[in-house]
């Protein structure tokens, strides 16, 4: 999957939710005007602002360029004064006849004559007749294709190509490209950058059983959107989160956060509960049935980067601040905490599904922690992963023990954390600076990255042999992929087909 930009988030929807034929909205002319008058306000807000912050830049540069006006005006003096004197630069031949000059070619004037091209701009209501055109008379029209007996094949509608079936997994990443945000599944353009996202599958206009398919973004701005992924070419979210409105003063009320969304998590256990973490230093949780914020939890003193809900205790919270601060509580009673100080800002974390009592968290130094919240403060061990930052990680939802890296190092590696963690494969992509690995949630072994270059990979890992050896006895999943990949390999040499070599081996193994 190739586009342009940079991607900086992903999420995966699962398979069997979304419509087979996904609803086109059409707007009225109100509804258009109506967007348009909204997205004018959001483009003069952003331009004040940066007009704001560029205010004392601009001082700056204007005494700097006062300064250089000075100099050239002294360098220009001098110029003119020097061409003055110098009488051979002169030059008395007029500019038009010089053109004329070049333009009296033989050659040329032969052509002109020959096509009489001299009076060409003169000629007026030429004849199709004489351009070989007086035929069109006795050509034949058909009202559609379907009349026409020389048209032999049917025409494509194009209602397939957004057919969806229940075997496919979609996939949402957030795309920056030319200073525009985007989400690429049915090309959404947001309001601003996109910073995380996550799948939702809670929706409360369904009455029947409130089962829905949307996509929480958060971006630089301080309200949360709520996409319909079930609604191509939606031209705006179908709820908002915390926006903020203006009072008749012109100043701002902010029923939510007060800057930037750093991260989302839905409450899988409690389907009507988002988390929400913010540069403005809170927590937040919202109600998706009402779209208000129940919640406010205040007790990091940095911006909070992420948010984490416990695969098995539904109200238990992770969360990460700048500074490298963990924090896990009980959103019930939240005045008893579990701290961990880490050693630089946190980039990433995730609970591990086979073992829910432990979290994995990468940092801007290239450090992975394993920690436990049965020993608050403690890690479990700790791995030097990268050269760079732990831009992500991801662990897999089906098989125990397999953590994926990435790095803007421009590598994605492949570990086994049961027991003592070791490397199992590390590879370059192709992608630039990697900012985003996430498994697919129906299969233990696809992955799909995303980094720099703006393309997004579909990563196999059952198909790499040190990855099959390692964990093929840990999950189903990966034993029957086993199973198909052997009885391939078997088939092949039946026909005495050749076999490609195994080049995935990893880079050394064993702690780096």
């Amino acid at each position: 999957m190739d586009s342009e930009g940079i991607i900086v988030c992903s999420a995966w929807v699962p398979r069997g939710v979304a419509k087979r034929e996904p609803t086109k909205i059409e707007l009225t002319p109100e509804e258009m005007e109506k967007l348009m008058k909204e997205t004018e306000e959001q483009l003069r807000d952003a331009t004040l602002q940066s007009e704001d912050q560029n205010e004392d830049n601009d001082d700056d540069d204007d005494d700097d360029e006062n300064e250089d006006e000075d100099h050239d005006d002294d360098n220009n003096e001098k110029n003119e004064n020097n061409l003055q004197g110098d009488d051979n630069c002169q030059d008395d031949t007029p500019q038009k006849d010089k053109m004329d000059d070049a333009n009296d070619d033989p050659e040329d004037e032969e052509i002109v004559k020959e096509f009489g091209l001299e009076t060409y701009d003169e000629e007026a209501g030429m004849s199709l007749s004489g351009a070989g055109m007086g035929n069109i008379r006795g050509l034949t029209y058909f009202s559609n294709n379907s009349q026409d007996p020389y048209i032999t094949l049917e025409e494509d509608d194009g209602e397939d190509d957004f057919a969806i079936e229940t075997s496919d997994n979609l996939l949402a990443i957030g795309r920056i490209d030319e200073g525009i945000g985007r989400i690429e599944i049915h090309d959404m353009m947001l309001s601003s950058f996109p910073v995380c996202m996550d799948w939702v599958g809670f929706d409360p206009g369904n009455e029947d059983d409130n089962r829905g398919n949307l996509l929480a973004v958060g971006t630089m701005e301080p309200q949360i959107e709520l996409w319909d992924l079930d609604v191509l070419e939606a031209p705006e979210p179908a709820v908002y989160l915390g926006r903020p409105t203006k009072t008749r003063k012109g100043k701002k009320k902010y029923p939510g956060h007060k800057d930037a969304v750093l991260g989302l998590a839905w409450n899988r256990g409690q389907r009507s509960l988002l988390a929400s973490g913010s540069a403005d230093k809170t927590v937040r949780l919202w109600d998706l049935n009402s779209a208000e914020c129940l919640r406010t939890y205040t007790h990091h003193t940095n911006k909070v980067e992420l948010v984490r809900w416990n695969p098995k205790e539904v109200s238990v919270l992770a969360t990460a601040a700048h500074g490298g601060s963990v924090q896990i509580f009980d959103t019930r009673t939240p005045d008893a905490v579990a701290n961990w100080s880490l050693d630089s800002d946190i980039e990433c974390l995730e609970w591990c599904p086979w073992d829910p009592t432990n979290f994995i968290a990468g940092t801007a130094y290239g450090t992975v922690y394993k920690c436990s919240v049965q020993n608050p403060g403690l890690p479990v061990f700790t791995l030097n992963a990268h050269d760079s930052a732990v831009s992500s990680l991801a662990v897999s939802p089906m098989v125990s023990g397999l953590l994926a890296t990435a790095s803007p190092d421009e590598s994605v590696k492949i570990w086994d954390i049961q027991g003592d963690p070791s490397l199992v494969l590390s590879k370059d992509y192709d992608l630039g600076a990697v900012f985003s690995v996430s498994f697919c949630p129906d299969s233990g072994y696809q992955l799909a990255c995303g980094g720099h270059h703006g393309g997004v990979k579909i990563v196999h890992l059952a198909e790499s042999g040190p990855v099959l050896r390692r964990f093929r006895e840990r999950n189903l999943d990966v034993s029957s992929y086993a199973e198909q990949l052997a009885a391939r390999i078997s088939e092949k040499r039946k026909h005495d087909l050749p076999i490609a070599e195994d080049d995935d081996e990893a880079d050394g193994g064993g702690f780096e």
